[in-house]
């Protein structure tokens, strides 16, 4: 009997970019190694999301009532352990450990078409030392209870109508301070000769203070905080962990195939990547959601499906 799905963290994001159970029904029992395990704890449950989600929804709305009676108290985020079959194994995931790997998969994604990216944008000016700039933005909060959930996506709203056509891609992620507090690190790739002001005189940021440097290590800088487990762990409720984007406008199909399929799950990944090597599609390729579960590849009208399915889910207990 399915029982209510994962509250903690991520959910927005789980909707829009869903990360599937594994294909091959290896589970860790069968003697997977480290890498193996970590691939399937990375493949979460977001393929059963239709399923559950009239549970989610209730119970998402009683946790918000909560929050709404104890304005002061901050409710962390719920951390479960999700068990998957195929009908023959039985694999478990941790919730937590799920979204941090597809936080990686998504910002390493990010990180390398951005240099592809950058060498023919700074081919169209001539000049190698004139191109596009990456800049860093530290955000922290003076109070450890301030931190809303649509706070960062404000703050990129105000960005994006600042810059304008500006600002070609970005990409943040969330960590927590040893003091409680929550931070993000933001980095963001501009047009040449663009200024980046200080967000908090500016009034982007009302929260705290904030930095604002230059990325000399360029789009790797931002992988280095997403590699701290213990820096993601006990985020507020509602908290997503990370966000990345780039502008269609500066970006051809090729340079921006790799960074879209990141956002699929595995073993969509794997069959859109054997078609589009054979030659069957373009880097234009689309994919939806099939609502009871599963994925449509709309070039060619292909429905693929997980062979795992959920058997239940029970808050973690380390």
């Amino acid at each position: 009997m399915l029982q209510s799905p994962p509250i903690g963290g991520d959910e927005e994001a789980a909707q829009k970019e869903p990360v599937i159970a594994p294909p091959g029904g290896r589970s860790a029992s069968a003697g997977a190694s480290e890498q193996d395990e970590k691939y399937q704890q990375g493949c979460a449950f977001s393929w059963h999301f239709d399923q559950v989600s009239r549970a989610y929804h209730e119970e998402r709305v009683r946790i918000e009532h909560e929050m709404e009676s104890t304005p002061k108290v901050r409710l962390k985020g719920r951390r479960w352990n999700i068990t998957l079959s195929n009908g023959e194994d039985e694999h478990q995931v941790d919730s937590q450990i799920s979204r941090l790997v597809r936080c990686q998969r998504r910002v390493k994604a990010w990180s390398d078409a951005i240099p592809r990216l950058n060498r023919r944008l700074r081919r169209l000016y001539k000049k190698k030392n004139i191109g596009p700039r990456m800049v860093m933005v530290t955000l922290t909060y003076e109070d450890i209870d301030a931190w809303e959930p649509n706070q960062i996506r404000q703050f990129m709203q105000d960005v994006r109508k600042l810059l304008k056509d500006k600002l070609w891609a970005y990409a943040w992620v969330l960590e927590m301070q040893e003091r409680g507090a929550a931070h993000y690190h933001v980095l963001l790739y501009v047009a040449p000769g663009t200024d980046v002001p200080e967000p908090d005189k500016a009034g982007l940021w009302q929260y705290g203070c904030t930095r604002r440097e230059t990325a000399e290590k360029g789009p790797k800088y931002i992988l280095t905080y997403v590699g701290k487990e213990h820096q993601k762990e006990g985020l507020p409720l509602g908290a997503r962990m990370f966000a990345v984007w780039i502008g269609k406008k500066q970006a051809t199909a090729e340079e921006l195939f790799g960074f879209r399929l990141s956002s699929a799950p595995p073993y969509l990944q794997k069959k859109i990547l054997e078609y589009y090597e054979e030659g069957i599609i373009n880097a234009n390729v689309r994919w939806e959601r099939v609502f009871g579960g599963g994925w449509l590849i709309k070039d060619i009208g292909e429905i693929l499906q997980s062979e795992w399915y959920l058997v239940r889910i029970s808050e973690y207990i380390e």
